[in-house]
């Protein structure tokens, strides 16, 4: 778990790594507004699992108004999307 530092807020994710060394290929797993970085039945959470043993990298993060973001759900504009 980390959180990702911004001008506004915070954002809380998952960096999930593969056990080989050196660089790897990534995946930005994003989900819905009526999730969070884990997705209904901890579906994210068990796909960067699956993925890191593929080899892959992967990022998962929450949305202001859902999981363990601080902000509510009123700070989701384009614009803050598109920061």
């Amino acid at each position: 778990t980390l959180s990702i530092p911004t001008a506004a807020y915070d954002i809380p994710a998952v960096l999930t790594l593969p056990n080989a060394s050196g660089p790897a290929p990534a995946v930005l797993l994003i989900h819905g507004f009526g999730s969070d970085k884990n997705e209904v039945g901890n579906f994210y959470a068990n796909l960067a699992q699956g993925l890191a043993e593929a080899g892959y990298a992967t990022l998962r993060f929450d949305y202001p108004g859902s999981g363990d973001h601080g902000e509510g759900f009123e700070v989701n504009t384009i614009a803050t999307y598109v920061r």
